[in-house]
């Protein structure tokens, strides 16, 4: 063997090793062999509180709590057990898949390891990095086969009572047709994946009933029924998804001539009652608009739904919505109020220095209008935007870019309205 060469180690987890001389040249030396746990915790945990749970385990101690890196000893001579790293931050983008699907987007992540070759330490290394998981609400993974715990999800949202009448959030997404991709499709995947996994498509096709199973193909085969598809693929999630759709590129002669499509994705407005779907959805909504570089998009409360047992369904009691993409040209913006906007390249000069009301964020091109923070409905954020006595109401955007809602008596879909005065020259018709 070359002396200056590394061979190579195999061993299970972490290896931490060292050159030492000896008299025969250098020689690789194993110092020591981690069996390791990663713990993901779905909320914040000051120092006192990770003690107070590690310590909870019984014959558990730490035996200085002043250090950086805890050492955990137990029983009446204090034998070492594994070491506990500092806390520290994680970008969503690192938490594997496996563990999104999980729990909400972690806030943290804790490494504990056994450091030495004792495998009598792993049950209660294992026990405590359960007994985190379980305080903060996250998830733990032994790093060595790969388990998770716990198995159940802890991404939970409430289903409603069939019939019970229902509130949806509408998401969309304004494409050209010339953006529609295989990438922007594998993009969606991967975005919802990150933020959102109830999001992914848990059944599709192109008609009822769906015969597509994620769980039997994988995205692989999502994506090749998507390439050879003629229409749109529309697809089922998991709660609160509901149901959504995916444009396609091989679409149908009639369709050939339209200046836009979209990808939708319908959830139930009541998981909005908790702030980490608000977090979730918000990314997917603004990272999905930026990557796909679309026209338009919006998110919009849908009141008056009734709940079949399986997905909503619009009747003459629900809350008319007006789709601005059209089969005979686009309409224009929405002619009412929706709590979040993105607002493309195309509409971008347009819209420089007319946006009132709520938040704005400029991104390159782009601009994200937020009107409010979580899911709120149109008559809710008009109240919110009343104007001060004696002056005239200030609109949200430039009446000329919207459409105009038209009188409809017999409530037919889609609402009738007429197109926006002022639009960008691609979406001319």
């Amino acid at each position: 063997m070359d002396g200056g060469s590394i061979p190579p180690i195999s061993t299970i987890g972490r290896c931490r090793a060292l050159w030492v001389a000896s008299q025969g040249g250098p020689v690789w030396q194993a110092r020591a062999v981690s069996y390791d746990f990663d713990v993901f915790l779905g909320r914040a945990a000051d120092l006192v509180e990770l003690a107070d749970c590690l310590t909870s385990v019984p014959g558990l101690a730490i035996s200085d709590r002043t250090l950086a890196t805890w050492q955990v000893v137990r029983g009446a001579a204090a034998k070492y057990s594994f070491t506990v790293e500092p806390t520290v931050c994680i970008d969503v983008e690192d938490v594997p898949d496996e563990v999104s699907e999980l729990m909400f987007t972690p806030q943290s992540l804790i490494e504990i390891l056994i450091e030495g070759s004792d495998t009598g330490e792993i049950p209660f290394a294992r026990r405590a990095a359960r007994a985190l998981a379980e305080r903060f609400d996250g998830v733990a993974l032994d790093k060595q086969t790969d388990e998770l715990w716990p198995r159940h999800s802890r991404r939970v949202a409430t289903k409603p009572q069939r019939a019970e009448v229902v509130a949806l959030v509408e998401f969309r997404w304004f494409l050209l047709p010339s953006t529609v991709t295989a990438t922007l499709i594998e993009d969606w995947l991967a975005l919802c994946r990150r933020y959102v996994p109830e999001a992914l498509p848990r059944r599709y096709g192109q008609v009822e009933p769906l015969q597509g199973k994620l769980a039997d193909g994988g995205e692989p085969q999502l994506l090749r029924e998507w390439d050879t598809a003629d229409d749109t693929l529309y697809f089922v999630g998991t709660t609160p998804v509901t149901d959504g759709s995916l444009p396609v590129t091989n679409v149908r002669p009639w369709a050939r001539d339209m200046l836009t499509t979209n990808v939708n994705v319908s959830v139930l407005a009541s998981a909005f009652d908790d702030d980490r779907w608000i977090a979730g959805f918000r990314a997917l909504f603004t990272e999905f608009a930026r990557r796909s570089r679309c026209i338009y998009a919006y998110g919009e409360v849908i009141r008056g739904l009734e709940w079949s047992g399986r997905k909503a369904w619009f009747s003459a009691k629900s809350e008319p919505t007006v789709f601005p993409g059209r089969r005979d040209g686009w309409l224009g913006l929405v002619p009412y109020p929706v709590f979040w906007a993105w607002y493309g390249a195309s509409y971008f000069p347009l819209l420089a220095g007319r946006l009132t009301h709520g938040t704005q964020e400029v991104r390159e091109d782009s601009v994200f209008h937020e009107l409010a923070e979580k899911p709120v409905d149109r008559d809710a954020l008009l109240a919110m935007m009343k104007p001060a006595r004696f002056r005239r109401r200030v609109d949200w955007v430039p009446r000329e870019l919207r459409a105009t809602e038209l009188a409809n008596p017999r409530r037919s879909l889609p609402v009738p309205a007429d197109p926006a005065t002022v639009m960008p020259k691609e979406l001319r018709s």
